[in-house]
């Protein structure tokens, strides 16, 4: 996978667009800067916990005995069914919008797991053990990264311009977009392991 296709795989495993109902109402009692604030707080540090698993996900694989070819299988699993949820669910937002009894989120829910949930860490992991270089996954976590922070933080305006039926249109794009990622993902993973096999 290119930097492009890795690019397109994690914002659309990101979802900002689908995460913008969600968002807005966990810091809808804080004020305009400090929404701001609080959104880049939180993705940064999803962005460290993303990192974190990039860097050490070789030697987690490595101390569970997992080898690369299941963990590109199994993520290709996980991923096949958060898209085909995004790209079928049709939940209204207010639905899935967390409780949370405090005034301003920390962590729990935004930077985890709507940000860095399982699906975009078992993708990093395999990624990186796929990747040619790992400063390629870098490049292509940092670009999505940033148009996902710049998403949310004019989720107001983009929920606004877009509307309901919009946003819902473009989540399902983007979960369709995730299915068929899944798909090669597992593929290649049991492409990978069907030619170990001795013959």
């Amino acid at each position: 996978m290119d930097v492009i296709g890795m690019i397109v795989s994690i914002f659309c495993m990101f979802d900002p667009v689908g995460n913008i109902p969600i968002v807005m109402p966990l810091v809808k009692d804080c004020t305009p800067k400090r929404q701001r604030i609080v959104i880049l707080r939180e993705c940064s540090i999803a962005l460290c916990v993303i990192l974190l698993f990039l860097f050490s996900g070789k030697h987690i694989l490595n101390g569970l005995g997992i080898e690369q070819e299941a963990l590109a299988m199994t993520g290709g699993v996980i991923l096949f069914l958060i898209g085909l949820d995004m790209s079928m669910s049709n939940k209204k937002p207010e639905d899935e919008v967390p409780k949370n009894d405090d005034n301003e989120p920390f962590i729990v829910p935004i930077a985890i797991p709507l940000i860095a949930g399982p699906g975009v860490l078992s993708m990093i992991m395999v990624m990186s053990t796929e990747a040619i270089s790992v400063w390629h996954v870098i490049i292509a976590l940092l670009i999505a990264w940033t148009a996902n922070v710049i998403i949310l933080l004019f989720g107001q305006f983009v929920a606004k311009y877009l509307g309901h039926r919009a946003m819902e249109a473009i989540q399902r794009l983007m979960g369709l977009a995730l299915t068929a990622i899944s798909v090669q993902m597992f593929m290649n993973g049991f492409r990978t392991f069907m030619s170990t096999i001795p013959k």
